[in-house]
Formats: C-alpha cells, structure tokens, sequence
C-alpha cells in the first residue's frame, strides 16, 4: 500500500510540476492542440486573420515568415513568434443557408425593407488560438475560442441586410487536470455596412487551481488576460 501511494504522489509531482512553465517562448511545448490548429489554418489561406496587440493586421507578414516553416514541419518557431509577439491568429469556417425568397417569402433573417428581394443567408465561425501567461507569471497557457454568427444579404447586390449577435464559445483550454477554466467579462456584438458583416466579441480568460501548486492553494483564481476579437465577412468570400 505504502508503494502504490508513492507512486500515486511521484505521478502527480509530474503531473502537477508540468504544469509550471517559464514565461519564456523557450519552455513552450508544441501540443496536439497548437498542431491541429495550424494545420487547419494552412487548409485555406484566403480564410486566415492575423494581428497583434495594437489590433493590425499583419496576416501576409505572419504567413511569409510562418508557411515556409510550416512545409518544414517546424511548428515549434511557429509558436515561439505567436508567443513573442503576442498575436492571435484565426480561420474562417462558412456555411451556407439554403434560403431563398420573394414576394411571399418568410425569413427568419428578413427585415422589413427585404421583401421583395432574394435573400440567401450564411452561418460563419472564425476560431481564434490564443497563448497567455497570467498575470502572477505562473504560467503560459493555450486555448482556442470560437465566434459564431449569422447574416443575410441580398443575393442580386451582395448587399448585407441583416446580422444575427454571435455565440462566443471555449473550443479548448490546454491547461491540464490541475485546472478548471472559464471565460468571464463575455461581450458579443455585430454590425453591418455594405457587403459587410462584422462580429465581435470581448472576454477574460480565467482558471481556478483543483489542487495547491507551489504557493499557490487549491482554489486560487488566475486571469490570463482580457483579450477582444473580431472578424469580417463577405457573401462573395
């Protein structure tokens, strides 16, 4: 018995202790989550954003640095400049709604100047992939996140006439046994001009500890930040 308990601790020392890792780019792991989500967003390089902390977007600048490495295989220099550089990056997944209608047409997405054109309508998502430490500098920690809404448009202009609010929701959280995470602060809104559709959203990441690690007791609440996304879509896109 004295043995089996033992082991149980050894195991989760190990368990625990990898959980710990240096704010540094250089304690970074590639882990099936960050693997999956980059091979998912070379899929299609026109449905990609990338931008840094200011909000720009710098996507042709993180794609000439990142695809040739990317072709290599080396996911891991991929990582260490998201990290370092502290960017967000995301792809697009569109739906099309089979909608159509005129005159005596019904919609769920029509609004009250739309009834006499054709309306088609689309579901869109874009999934974000963030890498943070919290803010005692515990911890770096990765997770994706999914915004997903709804718009119609006018399908003889491309004229976007209405958005539905979009859904944030927390696709992954790579933390580990050791946390429960949650987002908090959540804001979601969505606009629309043009040929336009824009959704947005705003939110807190946030982890509470199921057991004491180091001098951190169990139930200690770490934030990994505050961070807002948006994307844009087009009916032609």
């Amino acid at each position: 018995m004295k043995k089996f308990l033992g082991a149980f601790v050894l195991v989760l020392f190990f368990i625990f202790s990898q959980q710990v890792v240096s704010a540094s780019s250089d304690g970074l792991e590639v882990s099936e989550v960050f693997y999956d989500f980059i091979n998912d967003f070379f899929k299609d390089l026109n449905q990609v954003t990338v931008v840094n902390s200011a909000e720009e977007d710098i996507t042709q600048q993180f794609i000439d640095f990142a695809h040739e490495l990317y072709l290599e295989g080396d996911y891991k220099n991929i990582q260490s400049y998201i990290y370092e550089n502290d960017l967000s990056i995301s792809y697009t997944v569109i739906t099309d709604i089979d909608v159509i209608s005129g005159q005596d047409g019904e919609s769920d997405f029509l609004t009250t100047d739309s009834t006499t054109m054709n309306i088609r309508s689309k579901n869109v998502s874009e999934s974000f992939y963030k890498l943070a430490t919290d803010t005692k500098d515990k911890f770096t920690k990765e997770w994706v996140v999914t915004l997903s809404g709804s718009y119609s448009y006018d399908s003889s202009t491309y004229r976007v006439t209405h958005t539905n609010s979009p859904v944030l929701r927390l696709t992954t959280a790579n933390f580990g046994a050791a946390f429960s995470t949650y987002l908090q602060s959540i804001t979601t809104s969505s606009s629309h001009s043009g040929s336009t559709a824009t959704f947005r959203t705003s939110y807190t990441m946030m982890a509470t500890l199921g057991v004491s690690i180091g001098d951190l007791p169990l139930g200690f609440t770490l934030n990994f930040g505050s961070h807002s996304h948006n994307f844009s879509n087009h009916p032609l896109q």
